[in-house]
């Protein structure tokens, strides 16, 4: 970050804690009092180990499931690639959310699309998935119609073969 953005984060900090506004679960979106907030890269930098990452989206349940979790303790290749991927989204830690006795830091719209590392992880993947075969039917439709109809070379007119 610039030496001016460090200034004014430090000013704000010393009133207290960060006053921001987040969206968990697609649609909910709240302000919040967040100890630290930055782009998912820094946050990362500065808190790896400390904090788990998981997306806002797809938060984990109170057992510790369900959840997308961009960092990794198996794969480099998973971590690599969530943080070339989602590396400029925003990042907060989320003093409410603790997963396996961890606090966790969310990062805004995480969710990765069908075929990341084999796997389907979750609900927005679907709904992704359903939204882009809908615009190739529409497309492949829209092409059927077009062969159809013909225009005449006279009168620039349409007409039905």
């Amino acid at each position: 970050m610039s030496l001016q953005i460090e200034k004014q984060r430090a000013k704000k900090k010393q009133k207290g804690k960060f006053k921001i506004r987040v969206r968990y679960r697609y649609h909910d979106y709240q302000t919040i009092e967040t100890d630290d907030y930055g782009s998912y890269r820094e946050m990362y930098a500065k808190y790896k180990g400390k904090y788990e990452f998981y997306c806002a989206d797809i938060i984990p349940d109170a057992r510790g499931q369900n959840g997308v979790r961009l960092d990794s303790d198996w794969s480099k290749e998973h971590e690599d690639y969530s943080l070339q991927k989602f590396g400029r989204n925003k990042c907060w830690i989320d003093e409410t959310y603790k997963v396996n006795g961890k606090k966790v830091c969310l990062v805004f719209n995480a969710q990765f699309d069908v075929g990341t590392f084999g796997t389907v992880t979750g609900a927005a993947v679907g709904i992704n998935t359903v939204a882009r075969l809908n615009r190739e039917k529409r497309r492949k439709a829209r092409m059927r119609a077009k062969k159809r109809w013909k225009t005449s070379r006279r009168t620039k007119r349409k007409y039905k073969r």
